[in-house]
């Protein structure tokens, strides 16, 4: 059993779930492993781990799954439990259409273990609201699988596995930054012996945290703030992320089903909104006014209005949407790539 398969047990661990309870996975059907007419040593051996560890995975494309569709697999896997994992668009997609149509797993989950995208708190809670159990956090790369997962005993911060990655959080002169400041997020794999990325930039933003209370002794990110493409500079001087898209619709959060932003052009900043009915014009004018003052003068404020925002190729839905959409280094398979054009920045000697 090797550090991939022990740190997944770990993170199940701290997410309350068990190995033997069945998962359901929704996602890309092309997530999946699949064998080819020779079976590779890495299919067999994927193959033999789930076997010996007896586990048992539904898989579900999120694509269009309807809460029927859901609530049929539960109800098939309650006998023995089970926890779901999904990308975190697939899962609030999910939560909001059972939400409006009143329909509740019978058992819930044991757990929803969201990752491959920002977490907004708004999306946890509809996620927690809809499935009925705890929402948690995982962060995780294509080439360094369980880098970080929500504390169990507390919430607002992510545990760094440190015994995978040293994971650090820096800032333009690629020094680590304080807790609480945003930040590059650059990683150094312990396990990776044939192509190893020494402190790479991975192309993600991050905010470190403060030691832990719960005295697991792991370190700690407050929050991942998405692909460093999420972000957009206001004439104002204000940097527009997924977390502060989150704050400014916080008010709103019963009206907007999903959001998405894209500065369309230099000076015009497009909102994407995907209304519940409980939106309203005033909704409109009040969105329209907040960002109006987050953007400063100089920037106009478009808001369309969709019955759903479209996805990447990757099956992924970008927060803030980089010009152009998603780059070949941000799909599904592509984080080995990003690590691969990731930059080398000084190793500094903070604590990880």
């Amino acid at each position: 059993m090797d550090g991939v398969v022990a740190a997944h047990l770990l993170f199940l661990e701290w997410a309350g779930a068990t190995v033997w309870q069945t998962r359901i996975d929704i996602g890309n059907s092309a997530d999946r492993p699949m064998p080819s007419a020779v079976p590779s040593p890495s299919w067999l051996e994927w193959r033999a781990r789930r076997a010996l560890l007896g586990e048992q995975v539904i898989a579900l494309s999120g694509v269009d799954l309807s809460p029927e569709a859901f609530l049929a697999c539960s109800r098939a896997a309650s006998l023995r439990g089970y926890f779901v994992r999904g990308y975190t668009t697939y899962l609030a997609r999910l939560a909001w259409r059972m939400l409006e149509a009143e329909i509740r797993p019978p058992p819930s989950p044991r757990v929803v273990m969201s990752g491959g995208e920002t977490l907004s708190a708004s999306d946890a809670r509809v996620i927690e609201r809809a499935f009925g159990c705890a929402v948690v956090n995982q962060y995780a790369a294509w080439e360094v699988p369980h880098m970080a997962q929500t504390c169990p005993d507390n919430p607002a911060l992510l545990h760094v596995n440190s015994e995978r990655v040293l994971l650090r959080v820096v800032g333009d002169d690629g020094q680590p930054l304080p807790p609480g400041t945003r930040g590059r997020i650059v990683v150094t794999a312990l396990e990776n012996h044939v192509m190893p990325f020494i402190n790479y930039e991975i192309g993600d933003a991050g905010v470190a945290g403060p030691p832990c209370p719960c005295g697991r002794g792991f370190p700690t990110l407050l929050a991942v703030e998405g692909r460093l493409g999420e972000a957009i500079r206001m004439p104002s001087g204000q940097l527009l992320s997924p977390v502060t898209l989150d704050r400014v619709f916080r008010f709103c959060s019963n009206a907007v089903r999903e959001y998405q932003a894209e500065r369309t052009a230099d000076a015009v900043l497009t909102l994407r909104i995907v209304p519940t009915s409980l939106f309203t014009p005033q909704t409109t004018a009040t969105i329209r006014g907040e960002f109006a003052q987050l953007a400063g003068p100089g920037m106009e404020i478009r808001i369309d209005i969709v019955a759903e925002i479209s996805l990447e190729p990757s099956g992924k839905r970008f927060v803030i949407r980089p010009p152009g959409g998603e780059s070949p280094a941000t799909g599904a398979r592509g984080a080995a790539a990003t690590a691969m054009r990731g930059r080398p920045t000084t190793l500094g000697h903070g604590r990880l």
